[in-house]
């Protein structure tokens, strides 16, 4: 739908976290988020569902979107129609991206190589093309891939 003139769509969201670390690697519960830091979160919008023109993560950039905790059983859906990332460093230093609980994250397009690391936490889902080479990364799937 419409924002202040913009479409779904036509927004791009680039994080980069200038090579910084994260205090946690991993988000254990996202109804509890007191010792998560050093994350990029994105509110959810409350349709329910959004589309990204491009997400671009860089410098060790982790991104997770918040969980409605007054409607857990709502399912997010996420559309990236162009996911581009930073992969200069080693493996540790790859950009996160985080599918909670009850989300769904479907990534059109991106580089041949997947340019971020990934967990995908129980009861999130996410789905790429086929085309996409999941090579030198540090992947965690518990939900659907």
């Amino acid at each position: 739908g419409d924002r202040d003139g913009y479409r779904d769509g036509d927004w791009t969201l680039m994080v980069d976290n200038n090579g910084q670390s994260v205090y946690q690697e991993s988000i254990e519960d996202f109804y509890d988020l007191s010792d998560v830091s050093g994350r990029t979160w994105v509110n959810v919008p409350p349709s329910g569902s959004y589309t990204f023109a491009t997400l671009d993560l860089r410098g060790n950039a982790h991104l997770a979107f918040d969980i409605d905790a007054a409607a857990p059983n709502l399912v997010r859906s996420y559309t990236v129609q162009k996911l581009v990332g930073d992969r200069t460093g080693d493996v540790s230093s790859l950009p996160m991206l985080n599918v909670g609980p009850g989300q769904m994250i479907t990534i059109q397009r991106t580089d041949y190589y997947l340019p971020v690391n990934f967990k995908v936490h129980e009861n999130g889902e996410l789905s790429m093309s086929n085309s996409v080479m999941l090579h030198k990364g540090h992947n965690i799937v518990d939900g659907t891939l």
